[in-house]
């Protein structure tokens, strides 16, 4: 409760929307969480930053200059912040999904299932993650969400590689990680420039 004077009325109806107290006690830890590393970067108060929405629903900085993308699993939230330009991340924990390889069928595209058919069996699911996981950071940079259909596009399959859009796309730079053991973690960001990505672990 400590942490609701700092949500905006549209925050606190939509924590109050949660059926369940755990969810809107996540949610609520995550929004106040969120604002409190935006305000420490734009020096204001975590109240005072200030979120416009797109046609999809991503949230952005009214101020502009900096952008930022969140996403969940489990227990666990992951914050991108950049300057360099729109920015997308996805984190996902690596478990078996029996059904994996039908999934790919359907919503990975040609170049990836091509991918995927040349590699050992024991990498699938690992690999499943993988591509899972670069595509949802590239929708959610993009902004545009499931209007652009997953198939559209690809990226690199082999989770033992760095990721990536293939071929290549020098708009978008993107950035695999393993931030733990049995996670996989993708950010994508529309930029010409190359991008580091510094992970700063908080409890």
């Amino acid at each position: 409760d400590q942490w609701l004077p700092v949500l905006s009325p549209e925050e606190l109806a939509r924590a109050k929307s949660y059926i369940l107290e755990i969810d809107r006690t996540l949610f609520v830890a995550r929004r106040a969480y969120l604002r409190r590393l935006l305000a420490a970067y734009l020096g204001i108060k975590p109240a005072e930053v200030g979120f416009r929405t797109n046609a999809q629903g991503k949230p952005f900085l009214a101020t502009g200059g900096l952008w930022f993308n969140l996403s969940k699993s489990g227990n666990r939230v992951v914050v991108a912040f950049t300057r360099a330009g729109e920015v997308g991340v996805d984190l996902e924990q690596v478990h078996e999904i029996p059904e994996a390889p039908e999934l790919a069928q359907r919503w990975f595209s040609e170049g990836e299932n091509a991918q995927l058919d040349t590699l050992p069996p024991g990498k699938f699911q690992t690999a499943f993650f993988h591509v899972w996981t670069q595509k949802e950071a590239y929708l959610k940079a993009r902004g545009e969400g499931l209007s652009t259909s997953l198939t559209s596009f690809s990226v690199a399959a082999d989770p033992d590689k760095p990721g990536g859009l293939v071929p290549t796309d020098h708009e978008w730079k993107m950035l695999t990680m393993i931030p733990d053991t049995g996670w996989r973690l993708a950010i994508c960001v529309r930029t010409a420039d190359q991008v580091q990505l510094n992970l700063i672990r908080q409890v």
